[in-house]
This record gives structure tokens, C-alpha cells and sequence, in this order.
């Protein structure tokens, strides 16, 4: 039990690591939009480079989670029983 809690504390930390990631990203990427857009512009644009970005991360996670057991599996990887 103590090792499935553990996992759980692990995803929740990475998926929080993750969102500030993406929102960063979105700022670092709109950040010089702000001088010379209006503030319900700016918004709009930052709101549609978070989007744009989430979907990237979803796609890139995806990915992972359909090659990876194929990789594991080629390599020979067996989880420790």
C-alpha cells in the first residue's frame, strides 16, 4: 500500500511540475504580445497558446505511452516482481 501511495504523491507532483511547465511556456511565448495588444487580445492569445500547448503535451505524452512498452519489450525489460 505504502508503494501505491508513493506512485500516487509522484503523479500528482509531476502533473503540477507539468501545468507550470505549460503556462510558463504560454507566458515566455506571449510575453511580448502584451506591449501593443489590449488586454482582452492579450488574453485571448495567451488562452490559445495554453490550448495550443496542452495539446502538444497530450500528444507528447500519448506518444510515450504507446512506444514506450513497445521499447521496454524490444530491450527486454521486465518489471522486478
Amino acid at each position: 500500500m505504502r508503494g501505491w501511495m508513493a506512485m500516487q504523491g509522484l503523479t500528482l507532483v509531476s502533473d503540477v511540475v507539468v501545468v507550470l511547465i505549460v503556462l510558463s511556456l504560454a507566458w515566455w511565448q506571449t510575453r511580448s504580445f502584451r506591449t501593443y495588444l489590449a488586454p482582452k487580445d492579450y488574453r485571448r492569445v495567451y488562452g490559445r497558446s495554453i490550448y495550443r500547448l496542452a495539446v502538444w503535451t497530450l500528444a507528447g505524452y500519448m506518444f510515450y505511452m504507446v512506444f514506450s512498452p513497445v521499447v521496454m519489450a524490444l530491450v527486454g525489460f521486465q518489471y522486478l516482481k
